[in-house]
């Protein structure tokens, strides 16, 4: 009925795990019910969406959901350490989760995943373990998250006792048992924010991607081939998106490795930079995802456009060497900008935490553990910079003078050749102060918002202390306590409170008046655009050089960093001439 309803063509979503059985087989028998069920009701154009584990799949019951319908698959893998896959109670090994993923490409049925890359017990070897695992499957989109104690799982009910869980009942928190991996922790959710948990960051708009090409295979004709030409492009530009972030993450990897955990400027101005080669990646990444997904949209019309027969491995190439060059422009080439680079750690290391790993909670349910929510507000190389510079800054926080080289030794190893000339100002340390900034910006252009209380993190739970109504003893502010609470993390590793940004922008003739917010205190900013920036600070006047340039700021707080960038189709108004 509903299938008719819409004119014969549809798209069912099954959430979560509906459609298949456990054991595989039985899964086989009540697909191929399901399709003779359809055939004989006339429904031949309905495509399905699904989800599953990895040990519920084989490759005789992927080629039956292929002939059912199935065009998109949600995997659960989750995390592909043995240390890790056991701490979170999955029961799979790395090699039937491989399979899983092979068995759906191999049926022609598109698949993304995501990764609890963190969790209580977490360690870098761990870490290194899912990277390399992105990397043996690029052509799957993938985002890579931390699992969430979320209330009734296993997870929060063991931190619950073992006196690990932070926070109250509006929002929790926990700390990675291992030091490095909770700075790793902190650095990524950092410099990937943008990129992993907005809503169109590039993380999610990939994994978009290759269903949008399913979509066309399924429904369209494919005349002339141009349906295979787009998903080949398609995949080609998810696999060099999947590569780039793990080469990012990398670098997030080798910060945390190498870190003097007490130097937490060193480690907050890496990570800031860090944050400003993930945007300047993005760029690039938005501006081939706009050209192909408008070729799409124009296929899907009838319009056949030349620029579908364009090679995606030379489009993917352009992208990766204009990344690059971004980010020699910031004089930090390579791989993290460590004071003492280290070697990648070996995957055999994943499996040194198996024999401590505690599996006595196996007659509990699965934890359910989603990336986190989206919270960013209105979205978002000649290098240009502005920088605000405090009164307390060091001689190596400073400019030096026109035509001299820039002492950076301090901050990511030098300054290479290719980005001598440029014009660059080094972030200033910040006062160590312990104000918070995470208060309400009253800016003009930003829309009403409500911040989130910010609290320090305690064990146990418990209400949130506000005002108490002298008669009954009530919270005053019981509806404004509602809202989620932002924790902040204990400050004997940096980035325990990094900035909630959010950076909109106004056409102003032929330049965007961009407005930072989310904000206040001590801070200071690095702008950044291919077009030209005036002004610093909390805002700046840019005049973009293209359609395809883009605004990134880096904010630096005593407590924190954070990365946030602003495109032009979310500048608001018109530009005029």
């Amino acid at each position: 009925m509903l299938a008719q309803a819409v004119g014969g063509s549809a798209v069912f979503c099954f959430h979560d795990e509906n459609l298949l059985l456990p054991p595989p087989e039985q899964s086989l028998k009540r697909i191929v019910a399901i399709r003779r069920a359809l055939d004989e009701q006339g429904v031949t154009r309905a495509a399905l969406v699904g989800k599953c584990r990895p040990d519920t799949v084989n490759p005789d019951l992927a080629r039956a959901l292929a002939r059912l319908g199935v065009i998109r698959m949600y995997v659960q893998i989750e995390n592909t350490s043995p240390a890790g896959a056991a701490h979170l109670n999955r029961g799979t090994d790395v090699a039937t989760m491989s399979i899983a993923l092979d068995a759906f490409a191999e049926a022609g049925i598109f698949v993304c995943y995501n990764l609890l890359v963190f969790e209580p017990q977490t360690t870098l070897g761990d870490v290194a373990c899912n990277v390399a695992f992105m990397r043996a499957h690029a052509s799957t989109p993938v985002n890579f998250c931390r699992a969430e104690p979320y209330l009734g799982t296993p997870m929060h009910r063991q931190l619950s006792t073992a006196g690990k869980l932070y926070g109250g009942f509006l929002g929790c928190d926990y700390r990675v048992a291992d030091d490095r991996a909770e700075l790793l922790f902190r650095i990524t959710s950092s410099a990937f924010r943008e990129h992993n948990f907005a809503t169109e960051g590039v993380a999610n708009r990939t994994m978009s991607l290759g269903y949008s090409a399913k979509l066309l295979e399924f429904f369209y004709q494919d005349v002339g081939g141009k349906v295979a030409l787009l998903m080949e492009r398609a995949q080609d530009l998810t696999r060099s998106i999947t590569l780039d972030a793990a080469d990012l993450f990398e670098q997030a990897l080798d910060i945390a490795a190498a870190a003097d955990l007490a130097d937490h400027d060193r480690i907050t101005r890496q990570t800031a930079l860090l944050g400003l080669r993930v945007a300047a990646s993005d760029r690039v990444w938005h501006a081939a995802l706009d050209a192909i997904e408008r070729d799409m949209a124009r296929f899907a019309r009838g319009e056949v456009q030349k620029s579908v027969l364009l090679s995606v491995g030379s489009v993917a190439r352009v992208a990766q060497s204009a990344a690059v060059a971004g980010w020699l422009a910031l004089g930090i080439a390579g791989s993290s900008g460590c004071a003492t680079p280290v070697d990648n750690l070996p995957c055999d290391t994943c499996g040194r935490d198996a024999g401590t790993n505690d599996s006595s909670a196996s007659d509990d349910l699965p934890i359910v553990a989603d990336a986190l929510p989206p919270d960013s507000w209105a979205r978002n190389d000649t290098l240009v910079v502005a920088d605000a510079l405090p009164a307390d800054a060091s001689a190596m926080d400073t400019r030096a003078d026109e035509g001299t080289a820039i002492d950076t030794s301090g901050i990511d190893g030098g300054v290479s050749d290719a980005a001598a000339d440029a014009p660059r100002i080094v972030d200033a340390l910040l006062s160590q102060s312990d104000a918070v900034s995470e208060v309400r910006d009253t800016g003009g252009l930003e829309p009403p918002f409500i911040v989130d209380p910010v609290v320090e993190a305690k064990e146990g739970w418990g209400v949130p202390q506000g005002g108490r109504d002298k008669a009954d003893g009530t919270p005053r502010d019981y509806w404004a306590l509602t809202s989620p609470t932002r924790i902040k993390r204990s400050q004997d590793l940096p980035l325990c409170l990094c900035p909630e940004l959010r950076l909109n922008g106004e056409w102003k003739g032929r330049q965007v008046r961009a407005h930072l917010g989310g904000v206040l205190g001590d801070f200071a900013t690095r702008w950044r655009a291919q077009g030209e920036i005036e002004g610093d600070g909390a805002e700046v006047l840019w005049t973009p050089s293209s359609e395809e340039d883009q605004l990134d700021v880096a904010v630096r707080t005593p407590h924190g960093a954070a990365v946030t960038l602003l495109r032009l189709e979310s500048v608001v108004g018109r530009r005029t001439v």
